[in-house]
Formats: structure tokens, C-alpha cells, sequence
């Protein structure tokens, strides 16, 4: 058997790499990434509901995907939307990267995301995996056994989120909020949904997340005296902790104590084919904050609202998140 020499070895290599790096490079700078994104535009839009606008697109040398200023917009909006003008969803920059060899594995959808939008900083991951488990519940018999196991195999999207400095004006802002929130937000969340009968179902979800320098208002709220105009509350810095099991989100207590405010929200909300909040809410205004704003206080004042023997107006949350009930706690 003829063993080929050292030197034929080397050329093979170096020929090798050349065309590898030929072709890597064709791709990188000559694939027409913007030519096909703009045929299949109208494909994409009806996938996601928005409509897609954005200044240029190109493949990184990883194979990334790289846009610059992105600028969605609902395709279907409400009659309410269109009367108060409907804000798009605008991008700084977003790179996409595909985790080639865990599509290849498993033909699923899998890919990490970048993008600078409101104000800050949005990361993480993407991918489709089988749903954890969320039944909880002893298994009896083959027949309860196997319907069990299909329910849980189904697929669901896994998503895990990292923020930095999102600006939770520019938030408030793009939702239209009649109090706006300021400050930032920063941290993490994971979550697992699918769907059931058309409707988005939370598998698991978990997040920490923290609230820096934190600001409600100014905005007009309506009462049984009418509008009033509601000036700007300190929040301080706020953690927002949650954790969910058997579809009940579990809040951590989360605690508010600023030079304007004091006050705390607990409870948890269901998440069913309606979402359900279950949330006891106290608050009171600074001696400090009432001096200041003294329009407030007469308001409070002539609402005659409940009062606990601490000073606190306490409610407990019920409903649906579209409609809330706020009951007095005495």
C-alpha cells in the first residue's frame, strides 16, 4: 500500500482551506440577504402580524443575521388604537443567530437574539422543547398513564430573557400607560407557553428582576370627583420576583419605600384560559408628599376612602387583568 507523501498532505489542506474560505466569504458578502428578506416580506408580516420596515440586513461572520433600525407595526389594530394613533415598535439594531446544530438535531426552532430597543439592552435565547411538567398528580392506571404522558410531551416555546437598562418610560410610552412608569429595568425571566384552544398557555415561568429609581406618573387618573391629575410618586428601587406552579404565578412580596411612598403588593395570579389576579395591595402617601401636593390630599380626602388603623388603604385585586375588582380591606 502506497503511503502519500507529507507534501501531498499539505497541499490537500491548504487547498481545502482555500475553498472553504471562498466559499465562507461568498456567502458573507455576496449572499442577497436584503433581496430575500423584501420577496418574502409579505409571508414574514402575516406570520407575525406586523408590519416590517428596516434600513439594512447582513450576515455576520458567524452567520448572524444583522439588522439595523427595525421599525414594526401592528397589521391589525383596534378601533381604540387608531383613535389614539398606534405606535411602532422601533429597533436600534437586532442580530439573530441560529443554533444550527440544535435545528439539525432536532428539526425545532433554536436561536439566540440581541437587540437595543427601548432604551437599552435585550438578550437571550429562543427554542422549541417539549413542555415540563406541570400536572403534579399521582398516576393511576395504564389508560391515566399514557393520556398523562401525551399531555406533558407536547412542545411549547421555551424563552429565557435577559434586560439591561430598558427604559421603562419608553415602555410606558409605546403602551400608552395614563400613569407612566420611570426608570429602569433589568434582569432575567424564563418562561415555557403553547397553546390550548387558540389561547397562549404558561407552562413555567420564572423571573428576577429589579426596578432601579423607579417613578409613577404624571398622568390623569379618573375618580368619583373626576379627573385629577396625578403628580409623579418615587418608587425607589423595586424587586419583582416571581415564580410559577400548576399555572399559579406566585409573587414575592414586593416592597415600596420611598420619600413619597410606602406600601406593598402580594398574591399570586391564575393563569387559566382568563388570567385571574388574586393580589392584595396597600399604600400610603408620606406626610412629606401630602404637604407638597396638597390638592392630593383633599382628594383623598373626599373620596372617603378606607383607611386601615396603620394609615394604609388596602385592597385586595380580583377579576380578570382586563377588568380588576378592587375591594376595601378594612
Amino acid at each position: 500500500m502506497r503511503i502519500l507523501s507529507k507534501s501531498f498532505w499539505i497541499k490537500f489542506f491548504i487547498y481545502d482551506a482555500i475553498f472553504f474560505l471562498t466559499l465562507y466569504g461568498t456567502i458573507i458578502f455576496t449572499f442577497p440577504i436584503d433581496e430575500i428578506l423584501k420577496s418574502n416580506q409579505s409571508n414574514i408580516e402575516s406570520k407575525i402580524n406586523y408590519k416590517m420596515e428596516f434600513q439594512k440586513a447582513s450576515i455576520g461572520f458567524d452567520l448572524s443575521l444583522n439588522f439595523k433600525n427595525i421599525q414594526l407595526t401592528p397589521i391589525e389594530i383596534s378601533q381604540k388604537d387608531k383613535e389614539d394613533g398606534v405606535e411602532s415598535i422601533k429597533i436600534k439594531s437586532l442580530e439573530i443567530n441560529p443554533y444550527l446544530m440544535k435545528i439539525y438535531k432536532t428539526k425545532k426552532g433554536a436561536l439566540s437574539f440581541n437587540a437595543q430597543m427601548f432604551g437599552g439592552e435585550i438578550f437571550g435565547e429562543f427554542e422549541v422543547r417539549e413542555a415540563p411538567n406541570q400536572m403534579n398528580q399521582q398516576v393511576r392506571g395504564k389508560k391515566r398513564a399514557s393520556a398523562n404522558s401525551d399531555k406533558d410531551m407536547q412542545e411549547s416555546n421555551y424563552l429565557k430573557l435577559s434586560l439591561k437598562k430598558v427604559s421603562l418610560t419608553d415602555v410606558s410610552s409605546f403602551f400608552k400607560m395614563k400613569l407612566p412608569i420611570h426608570g429602569t429595568l433589568s434582569g432575567d425571566a424564563e418562561t415555557y407557553t403553547g397553546t390550548s384552544r387558540g389561547k397562549v398557555r404558561f407552562f413555567s415561568v420564572e423571573s428576577d428582576l429589579v426596578i432601579k429609581n423607579g417613578k409613577l406618573g404624571e398622568g390623569k387618573v379618573k375618580t368619583n370627583l373626576g379627573d385629577v391629575t396625578m403628580p409623579q410618586v418615587k418608587l425607589g428601587d423595586i424587586s419583582l420576583v416571581a415564580k410559577m406552579d400548576k399555572n399559579i404565578l406566585k409573587l414575592e412580596p414586593i416592597d415600596i419605600k420611598s420619600e413619597d411612598l410606602e406600601g406593598s403588593l402580594e398574591g399570586n395570579i391564575g393563569f387559566g384560559m382568563v388570567v385571574n389576579p388574586n393580589l392584595k395591595m396597600k399604600y400610603k402617601f408620606t406626610d412629606s408628599f401630602l404637604a407638597t401636593n396638597k390638592k392630593i390630599n383633599s382628594v383623598l380626602t373626599g373620596l372617603n376612602l378606607v383607611k386601615s388603623r396603620d394609615g394604609f388603604y388596602q385592597y385586595q385585586i380580583t377579576g380578570t387583568l382586563d377588568k380588576p375588582k378592587f375591594n376595601p380591606i378594612r
